[in-house]
């Protein structure tokens, strides 16, 4: 009878043990890979070529910011932001990693979150030209025009022989 108990016990300890130890991800970015392979883009080419480079490359930025890219054509934003981030966390130096993840929250009416990003770009990033056109272009839209040309006076002053940036001063 003792052997029975202990022989149910052995049992019990096995299958518990084999059931907690699947294939779990190695990090939040491992499965954050794997949630992002979405099932109904599975027949879209480009995501096949990026997914692949994504799992043999996944601590590419850039990889990331393309996927993004083509989620947003296709018009899904929660996707598309959610690879923003990534590629943001994987590298916060990053001003493209920043705009990225700003025009993915604008594409998808999230401005104030756009607008915090790129707050945050030019905090940690404050001589990158593209970010200083970038919330020039936002405070233009949401009719701030004097803070608009103090951002693009400050992205000529990086880099002057920027067009967009001349081209946005006389919009102003």
């Amino acid at each position: 009878m003792k052997t029975n108990h202990i022989q149910y016990l052995l049992a019990v300890s096995l299958l518990l043990l084999q059931f907690s130890c699947g294939n779990k991800p190695k990090s939040e970015l491992d499965a954050g890979i794997n949630d992002s392979i979405n099932a109904k883009y599975r027949d879209n080419p480009a995501l096949q070529k990026i997914n692949a480079e994504i799992l043999d490359n996944p601590s590419v930025d850039s990889l990331y910011r393309k996927r993004a890219a083509i989620y947003a054509k296709l018009k899904d934003f929660e996707l598309a932001i959610g690879d923003a981030q990534r590629a943001w966390r994987l590298d916060t130096m990053n001003a493209q990693n920043y705009l990225t993840l700003t025009d993915m929250y604008y594409a998808s009416n999230q401005t104030r979150l756009a607008k915090e990003t790129l707050e945050r770009c030019l905090k940690n990033l404050p001589k990158d030209k593209d970010a200083h056109l970038k919330y020039a272009e936002l405070l233009f839209y949401v009719k701030k025009y004097q803070e608009s040309l103090e951002h693009i006076n400050k992205a000529l002053e990086i880099d002057p022989y920027m067009a967009k940036g001349y081209f946005l001063k006389g919009m102003n």
